[in-house]
């Protein structure tokens, strides 16, 4: 009980650290967003830079759908 108890105690201390710097982000459709692409190539964006240098989001796109609280 007290490993768990430890545990328990270090999951909430990082929970707060967490929470301090994330905020929700809700869209509607009309949005304008800006497409972040971590591990794979879109269709039709062409990037000639790679590795770090590479960016890390894609022109803003305008929010046509909304499927779910994750996927837009």
């Amino acid at each position: 009980m007290a490993d768990v108890r430890l545990r328990l105690e270090q999951a909430q201390k990082m929970k707060f650290h967490y929470d301090k710097r994330h905020r929700k982000l809700s869209f509607a459709v009309g949005d304008w967003a800006w497409l972040r692409l971590r591990h794979r190539m879109a269709s039709g964006i062409i990037d000639t830079s790679k590795g770090k240098l590479r960016p890390r989001f894609f022109s803003p796109y305008q929010v046509v759908a909304v499927i779910n609280l994750v996927a837009v």
